[in-house]
């Protein structure tokens, strides 16, 4: 497994698509609602990817797509007041952890994609 896991920490050098995806949907969520520039979705967006690209270093298996599930997941959990500490690190880095909640509709108890 060894040789097996330096592949994987390798094979991922550059984005998946479904990370990039995931990365460019919260992005666009937090875009419609009009609470953050241009420049600190940017950096969020940046910020956003580099974390989830360290977080599944090493947990990316493209031949076993049921392997290393839990590193790919973000959820924001109004009802719980929970933010996934991926994403309430990316935004605290650029200035809009307060805002993350009221970036989606109230209808919306919990979000999650990825």
């Amino acid at each position: 497994r060894v040789a097996d896991a330096a592949y994987h920490m390798t094979a991922i050098s550059q984005p998946p698509a479904e990370i990039h995806s995931a990365v460019s949907w919260w992005k666009k969520q937090i875009e419609g609602s009009g609470k953050v520039d241009v420049n600190t979705l940017s950096m969020f967006e940046s910020e956003l990817l580099e974390l989830v690209m360290d977080n599944v270093i090493g947990h990316w298996f493209p031949q076993e797509p049921r392997r290393g599930q839990g590193h790919r997941s973000l959820t924001l959990d109004r009802m719980a007041s929970r933010q996934d500490p991926i994403l309430r690190k990316a935004a605290s880095s650029v200035g809009c952890e307060d805002i993350l909640f009221e970036c989606f509709p109230k209808h919306l108890e919990q979000v999650g994609v990825f």
